[in-house]
């Protein structure tokens, strides 16, 4: 074998061993656990937004759910049967202008019977929708908004959330099924790759995304807050 021919022979390997190095590299996050997640939030004044920093890690990283095995469990529990009395659930979510109208009447009247007991002192309520790209969208669902916010809100408007377990049996209805419109899949509630403007879509825009009963938008365009297993418990 000529010095050439040697010399052509390392050049070759050294390409491919420099190329399965950066293979790996670039796929070494398929080693990696996803089930383990480190997110610092920094914490602000009265928590107030928590709630939005949240939002952005979710949506910087949505690309990375379909590996957070996490949700496997939660997927494959057993079904179980439960109970409910008559109940009545609002079609659609909260909007932004019914949110901000909430805003201003608590400001105005400051009644001390509609925080929850384990609300932290002086809290403040408001949506930090208004800091979204889809503020100003008064018939888009409010986002944005705690725990407290949206516990305080169904008191004052002379409701209060669902439990889990509520919810869960109005998405599922007596035919168990696996999501609130059907058991196959649909994708026409996410017409946008950006989430920000799906979250923006008026109520009941997708009928085929409805409940037989004819509730709107509980498997699409934002996340409804719930409270534990009875109406007084944590979420």
């Amino acid at each position: 074998m000529t010095a050439l021919s040697i010399l052509r022979h390392l050049i070759v390997a050294v390409i491919v061993i420099a190329l399965s190095v950066f293979s790996l590299y670039k796929l070494r996050t398929a080693f990696y656990d996803f089930d383990t997640v480190s997110v610092n939030i920094s914490k602000t004044e009265n928590n107030q937004q928590l709630g939005a920093q949240l939002d952005a890690i979710l949506i910087q990283h949505l690309y990375a759910f379909g590996h957070i095995h996490s949700f496997d469990a939660i997927f494959k529990k057993s079904e179980y049967e439960i109970q409910l009395p008559p109940l009545w659930m609002d079609r659609c979510e909260v909007r932004q202008k019914d949110f901000y109208t909430f805003e201003k009447w608590y400001n105005s009247h400051r009644p001390s019977d509609i925080a929850h007991p384990n609300q932290p002192q002086k809290w403040i309520y408001m949506s930090a929708s208004r800091d979204h790209k889809i503020s100003g969208r008064l018939d888009a669902p409010a986002n944005g908004v705690s725990y407290y916010d949206a516990y305080a809100y169904c008191r004052a408007s002379g409701g209060r959330l669902p439990t889990r377990s509520e919810w869960i049996a109005i998405a599922s209805g007596r035919e168990g099924r696996l999501y609130p419109w059907g058991n196959s899949f649909n994708t026409e509630g996410w017409p946008y790759l950006d989430p920000r403007l799906n979250a923006a879509q008026r109520c009941g825009l997708h009928k085929e995304m409805d409940t037989p009963q004819g509730l709107h938008n509980l498997g699409d365009v934002t996340s409804e807050w719930a409270q534990g297993v009875s109406a007084d418990a944590e979420p």
